[in-house]
């Protein structure tokens, strides 16, 4: 078997019809993205995709390898897809896809727009109805007769329900061994999926949980050579009030500025362990990487979550992808303040109280 020859793709646009809570949707994917709405309208619903796509095509490449274009046709492959689509959206979403429809629709529809460096667009249109899940691609002829498949940079996800799972991040993370899905192969994965339903964790939680078994430590000299360093310097200074360390054992310490000792995380400040997670695995991003986080204002004060926005900000100057839920007005009016200072010199900015390279450009946002 030879793999699929992989060529680099933007996820440019998600759009959905009667999925979930959602009615309709399209969203134009920028540098940052941000959500915002009341509880129960389908924020999280939208941004599951995202790792449900990314797992996707890291299956896809295995997939099309084994379907050979002499042997087998675009439709055949497009099959293939439905099962491996299930699969996932049973994983992801904890339920059967079927569940996924609007109430008093027929049927859900996604669909995923991908655009090469070169232009080529790539579309795959994904109906979910009561006979199953059906999918359609469109712009792929031509790579599917080359053997080539389409990637997309790694996606990083930061569940709402972080802060307890990271209180009990040793146990849990014994539990995602136990239940790994992640690298198991398919015919394996029933199996899992019943393990993984018996601890009531989704597949988001558990993609979190090896997402974190990932780090193998964080300490100070991580910190310091991380990609994203110049970001963490913000959470640091502006609403952690100090550093956060993970160690070989999984456990997590925070470093208050000017204290003498750490304070283990479940002895911290619900803030802190909120920001747990998202300091933690911000220091694995890379540029073109995505981070996916839901309501990063959760615990933080107004003046923290001012603070969060030009993170966001700062991460989408180093090149890093950002999709955010949130209900914060404040993160929301900083970040189209942020948008301002793109008119400014660096000089200005600094002035203002800001960083030179501090800013968000329209296309950005």
């Amino acid at each position: 078997m030879s793999r699929a020859t992989p060529v680099p793709f933007a996820l440019t646009r998600i759009s959905v019809k009667d999925f979930g809570p959602i009615k309709e949707a399209s969203i134009d994917l920028a540098r940052l993205t941000v959500l915002m709405g009341p509880d129960n309208t389908g924020k999280s619903y939208l941004t599951v995709l995202m790792p449900v796509l990314e797992e996707l095509i890291r299956e896809w490449c295995y997939a099309q390898a084994l379907m050979s274009p002499t042997n087998y046709t675009l439709k055949d492959f497009e099959l293939q897809l439905n099962v491996m689509l299930y699969d996932l959206l049973h994983i992801f979403y904890s339920v059967e896809p079927e569940e996924l429809i609007r109430r008093g629709a027929e049927k859900a529809e996604i669909e995923f727009e991908l655009r090469s460096k070169e232009g080529q667009a790539v579309v795959l249109e994904v109906q979910i109805d009561k006979s199953g899940v059906n999918s359609k691609l469109h712009g792929f002829d031509e790579l599917f007769e080359s053997s080539k498949a389409p990637t997309i940079e790694p996606v990083v996800y930061i569940p709402a329900e972080r802060a307890g799972i990271m209180r009990a991040l040793k146990q849990l993370l014994r539990l995602s061994l136990a239940t790994s899905w992640l690298s198991a192969p398919p015919h394996k994965r029933k199996v899992i999926q019943l393990m993984s339903e018996r601890i009531r964790l989704p597949g988001a939680s558990m993609l979190f949980l090896e997402q974190l078994l990932g780090v193998e430590k964080f300490t100070k000299e991580e910190r310091e050579r991380a990609f994203t360093a110049p970001a963490l310097k913000l959470l640091e200074e502006g609403v952690l009030g100090g550093r956060i360390e993970m160690y070989w054992d999984l456990s997590v310490r925070y470093y208050p500025f000017g204290a003498e000792k750490p304070l283990k995380l479940i002895n911290a400040s619900a803030m802190v362990s909120e920001l747990s997670a998202l300091y933690l695995l911000s220091g694995t991003l890379k540029e073109g990487w995505w981070m996916v986080v839901e309501e990063p204002e959760a615990h933080v004060h107004p003046k923290g979550q001012a603070t969060i926005a030009r993170y966001f900000a700062k991460l989408a100057r180093l090149g890093v992808n950002v999709m955010a839920t949130t209900h914060s007005d404040i993160i929301v009016f900083k970040l189209a303040q942020m948008v301002g200072l793109a008119g400014l010199s660096p000089e200005e900015r600094e002035r203002l109280g800001y960083r030179g390279d501090e800013y968000l450009t329209k296309e950005e946002l």
